[in-house]
């Protein structure tokens, strides 16, 4: 498991969710962002690994979330971006 990649991914997933109004899902993945970038192991990234794999399906989870628009910004976009990002974050922690 790429720790780079998955910070990475955090990040850009917990920006769409803020800009679209879901800040308790971004403040969720801050925290791990936080515990990805100063993880000392191995095991510790996997286990990382394991929580953010469970928020990608299932009832409430990234593939379930429509943005709407916000500020004229497309809603409709974001949520293709959100998804693609969260297909991504779920191959990677496989």
């Amino acid at each position: 498991m790429n720790r780079m990649e998955l910070i990475s991914l955090t990040q850009a997933i917990a920006g769409i969710l803020r800009a679209f109004g879901e800040p308790t899902g971004a403040d969720w993945l801050d925290v791990r962002t936080a515990r990805l970038q100063s993880a000392t192991s191995d095991e510790e990234v996997r286990e990382i690994g394991s929580e953010l794999h469970g928020i990608v399906l299932g009832m409430g989870g990234l593939t379930d979330l429509f943005l709407d628009d916000v500020d004229g910004r497309d809603g409709s976009a974001a949520t293709t971006q959100l998804r693609s990002l969260a297909d991504r974050l779920y191959q990677v922690t496989k």
